[in-house]
């Protein structure tokens, strides 16, 4: 009797487990569809229908998720900070120089426009920034958002430079929340470029500018003396 009890138990729990799994399914499902729409129509111009039929369910449904369109925005963000901005802190992790560091870090945003679908969703860079920028009251926690993610942006750059420091590979004296300032807004600039200009802009190019034109500032004397060095010596052996 007692295993039938636990049975009848371990099969509703299997169950509810499948409920939860599906609701978060087709709330995925919801987000998603909302990007591809918010990258076409912009947050203002999409309608809560527009997202609903997008993602193949009726309005009703969609308030079974979300309470309004500005809660998916929320998700929206979230989404695109989380999956698609490159992972900074995973190659603090690495155990590689700090150059090699700061180069991974460059070379990272490379990945947005590895597809399709992600080259659509970088598009919503613009809106998302308009959002915070605006500080509507009812958005007024995006603007939040927006600056503990830049924040956070920044503090792996940082940690990167001090390790730079402590090796003496870079000079001691930089300001390095400058300089992580600095390197991230590079890169949000030639995002922008590249947006405007998908075809034409030369980013992988201009990616490979900043790392030169980055270190370059940033590296101790003794370091660039031995880069030539061995600059020398790989033309001597060539």
């Amino acid at each position: 009797k007692s295993k039938l009890i636990m049975t009848d138990w371990s099969v509703k729990e299997e169950s509810m487990s499948a409920i939860i799994v599906d609701k978060k399914e087709k709330q995925k499902n919801i987000v998603r569809s909302a990007m591809k729409i918010f990258s076409q129509k912009g947050f203002d111009r999409t309608t809560v229908s527009d997202i609903a039929q997008e993602a193949g369910i009726g309005k009703g449904t969609y308030y079974e998720y979300f309470k309004s369109k500005d809660e998916v925005i929320h998700l929206v963000f979230d989404y695109f900070m989380q999956d698609l901005v490159p992972d900074f802190q995973e190659i603090v992790q690495q155990s590689i120089s700090a150059s090699e560091k700061i180069i991974l870090m460059i070379k990272s945003m490379s990945h947005l426009i590895e597809s399709k679908e992600q080259q659509d969703f970088v598009g919503l860079v613009f809106d998302i920034w308009a959002e915070g920028i605006r500080s509507q009251p009812h958005r007024k926690s995006l603007e939040l958002k927006m600056k503990q993610f830049y924040k956070d942006y920044r503090e792996p750059v940082v940690e990167v430079l001090k390790q730079g420091i402590r090796s003496g590979e870079f000079r001691s004296d930089i300001k390095m929340e400058a300089e992580a300032s600095v390197l991230i807004g590079l890169l949000d600039g030639l995002l922008v470029q590249w947006v405007l200009d998908r075809k034409g802009f030369p980013i992988q190019s201009a990616l490979e500018a900043v790392e030169e034109t980055l270190l370059r500032g940033i590296l101790s004397q003794d370091k660039k003396n031995k880069n030539k060095d061995k600059k020398a010596l790989q033309g001597r052996l060539k």
